[in-house]
């Protein structure tokens, strides 16, 4: 949820609570934190229905560097 939450509120500028380096280091551990499916699925969900266009790319690629050592561990 709070993943989610983190989505649907994003920014990459400074708001008065977070600033943007902060927001970013908080999303990258939650992503890790979550299941890939999930953030997979939240990144096509915040681009088709949200519309947004920043964060489901940072959603993506903090998940392909996050599966890196199990994609190379298949090869």
């Amino acid at each position: 949820m709070e993943l989610y939450t983190a989505v649907v509120t994003w920014s990459l500028n400074d708001s008065f609570y977070e600033k943007d380096e902060s927001r970013l280091v908080r999303l990258q551990k939650l992503i890790t934190a979550c299941d890939p499916v999930f953030v997979g699925k939240l990144a096509v969900y915040a681009r088709t229905k949200m519309y947004m266009r920043s964060v489901p790319l940072v959603l993506v690629t903090e998940l392909a560097k996050n599966q890196r050592p199990l994609i190379n561990s298949e090869i």
